[in-house]
């Protein structure tokens, strides 16, 4: 693992992965940013864009969550041509937050791009509900209804998956990361 990795993604990735940090107490989420904040201010994009390189989730995660903390507008580039092949386990999780924070039209149009994608692949199982929630938060910054629009494929997609949550489950806790990115950001 480099010196960038070592300092922005191994301390943070079990926290960000799932949102999980939404699941501490308010004394571990206080210990955890103050963490963060530490390192944050020395974050730039171009970590970022290393990080993303490596290919491996762990550093795609935080990647994207560092553009989440930074609101970088270049992220919604950067995180399409990784969103979009899903090559990476659990790092779509990360971007989809990534974009939903930014809620630009270029972060709806990557999101729109994976959900026309994935939600017409019945056997692919990646990041769809990240995705939805992402695109509905998007949507209600922006007074649209590209999320609403794709319920039917989405019904289409899940009704083969019993168990699968809801199309927006992941709202909540996306919600809750970028308050959390934010209070990270106000140093």
């Amino acid at each position: 693992m480099d010196e960038v990795a070592a300092r922005l993604v191994a301390p943070f990735y079990l926290n960000v992965l799932h949102g999980n940090l939404t699941r501490l107490t308010p004394s571990e989420q206080d210990s955890l940013r103050a963490q963060m904040r530490a390192v944050a201010t020395e974050v730039s994009l171009d970590d970022a864009r290393s990080l993303w390189a490596l290919m491996e989730w762990r550093c795609n995660i935080m990647a994207s969550w560092w553009a989440t903390v930074w609101g970088w507008p270049e992220a919604a580039v950067e995180v399409e041509r990784l969103l979009l092949p899903s090559r990476l386990i659990y790092a779509g999780q990360g971007h989809c937050v990534a974009l939903a924070g930014l809620a630009t039209d270029d972060a709806a149009e990557v999101l729109c791009r994976y959900l026309d994608t994935y939600l017409a692949a019945p056997d692919k199982y990646y990041d769809q509900t990240w995705a939805m929630s992402a695109l509905s938060i998007v949507d209600q910054v922006q007074g649209e209804h590209r999320a609403e629009e794709r319920m039917g494929a989405w019904s289409q997609w899940v009704a083969d998956k019993p168990h699968h949550s809801g199309a927006f489950d992941a709202v909540p806790t996306i919600r809750a990361m970028l308050n959390f990115a934010s209070s990270v950001a106000s140093t």
